[in-house]
């Protein structure tokens, strides 16, 4: 099947149409040449444009990827939480839970300061284990929240400490 060409009328732009398969064959290309800004275009397109397609599940798990190897772990938490609710049946909801989780784990701070996302990536790292207590992540998972704990006890010990020598 051949691409057509469709002129909008706002704009003098000539925007190319293509069937689902060959843009995700596309964006994938991209994604695995960690050509990631123009992935992210071509996957966000996927996920607006063919939302009922057996891609849109894909396109969403790779466009969290992508968010993810950019390094930016906000985004992609979110991406990673949307794929989880839109796609509860998707072969590739583990792979989100356990990726979201670690896009926070990524954003946790050192423990002397707010450990909000370190709170948060314990709660999802619980439901990975809770959720896919099978999966091959499970271990690390595991790992990761007793590191998480860990850091989050020095961070009342530290306050604690702090507290005593001011005297309250």
């Amino acid at each position: 099947m051949g691409s057509s060409l469709i002129l909008g009328c706002g704009s003098s732009e000539l925007t190319t149409t293509i069937p689902v398969e060959e843009r995700f064959k596309h964006a994938k290309a991209l994604f695995d040449d960690e050509d990631y800004l123009p992935a992210i275009s071509e996957f966000t397109i996927i996920t607006l444009q063919h939302q009922g397609s057996a891609y849109s599940d894909s396109a969403q798990f790779f466009l969290a990827e992508c968010r993810f190897h950019r390094g930016e772990y906000l985004v992609a938490a979110t991406e990673y939480g949307y794929l989880r609710r839109s796609y509860t049946a998707s072969p590739l909801a583990a792979a989100a839970q356990y990726k979201l989780a670690l896009s926070y784990y990524n954003l946790s701070p050192k423990s002397v300061l707010d450990q909000q996302y370190t709170k948060k990536a314990i709660d999802e790292f619980q439901s990975f284990v809770e959720y896919y207590p099978k999966h091959q992540s499970v271990p690390d998972a595991e790992a990761k929240i007793r590191e998480l704990t860990r850091q989050l006890a020095l961070r009342q010990f530290t306050c604690a400490e702090l507290y005593s020598t001011m005297g309250y």
